[in-house]
């Protein structure tokens, strides 16, 4: 039988067609093949665990429900007492606030007068500022004249207000000399010159900068400038002999490369 031009070109499109749509097909049913095995493998891994357990997120093993805990290769039931409810992870519990774990249950915290509740304390509570605990109460704290009351965890529960100092527990004016100011400082006098100031004793002494100085950055002293050494009250400059550079510090000298010290001098290294 003679196939004429025109139909082998119709027969030709058809088995294209076939072939585009077989692939698509194939390819949908592999991926269908791949989904039940890994179902199937995922089922098989959770039969695996006991009652009131599932496949771990990541990894080959298993992990208790919400609510349940591991014992044993068991999941058992978190029991949640009173005042309670379950943690983050559903695997333990934790009281409600205002109460405390006491075994297996949830004691009611009870707050005495002039306290408040306190995660961060071990009895649930803690006295508000100006008052100490005496066993289960909150006792006033003796605050002496000039000072106020403040937060006591590692205090006495009051501070000396601002301008006076502790003395063998009371406060006492600060004496502030002239060209100082105040300062917060527990064990020192209180205060602190100004700039341009050095403390002598009970008052401050003007610095007395001399030529080729600076002040410090402490604003108490002086310096020399670069190329200047100390030298008693004055600043008085390095004598830099020959082959050599004034060094890091910027108040000596080194000698150049290739020379050594000698004494005052830099002779050629080996050369002697």
């Amino acid at each position: 039988m003679v196939i004429s031009e025109k139909s082998a070109r119709a027969f030709a499109v058809m088995q294209t067609t076939k072939l585009y749509i077989t692939k698509p097909i194939r390819a949908c049913v592999y991926a269908a093949a791949l989904v039940v095995a890994t179902t199937i493998c995922v089922q098989k891994s959770f039969a695996e665990g006991p009652p009131h357990s599932h496949p771990q997120r990541y990894g080959g093993r298993w992990e208790c429900d919400r609510g349940y805990r591991e014992k044993d290769g068991s999941c058992i039931k978190v029991h949640v007492p009173s005042n309670a409810y379950l943690s983050a992870s559903g695997g333990y519990w934790n009281c409600k606030r205002g109460f405390l774990k006491d075994g297996d249950n949830c004691v009611k915290i009870t707050v005495p007068e002039h306290g408040y509740l306190d995660d961060r304390n071990f009895q649930g509570w803690s006295c508000e500022i100006g008052f100490k605990k005496s066993r289960a109460e909150c006792v006033a704290i003796g605050v002496p004249d000039n000072a106020h009351p403040v937060y006591r965890e590692f205090s006495k529960g009051w501070k000396c207000d601002r301008g006076y100092k502790e003395d063998h527990g009371t406060c006492v004016r600060i004496a502030v000399p002239n060209n100082a100011y105040l300062v917060e400082d527990e064990f020192g006098p209180g205060w602190k010159c100004k700039r341009g100031y050095s403390a002598g004793g009970t008052s401050c002494v003007a610095v007395e900068v001399p030529q080729h100085g600076y002040l410090v950055p402490e604003g108490d002293d002086w310096a020399c400038e670069r190329g200047y050494r100390r030298s008693a009250g004055s600043c008085e400059g390095v004598n830099i002999p020959k082959n050599a550079h004034i060094d890091f510090t910027g108040h000596g000298w080194s000698c150049n490369k290739g020379y050594e010290q000698l004494g005052s001098k830099c002779p050629i290294r080996g050369s002697l």
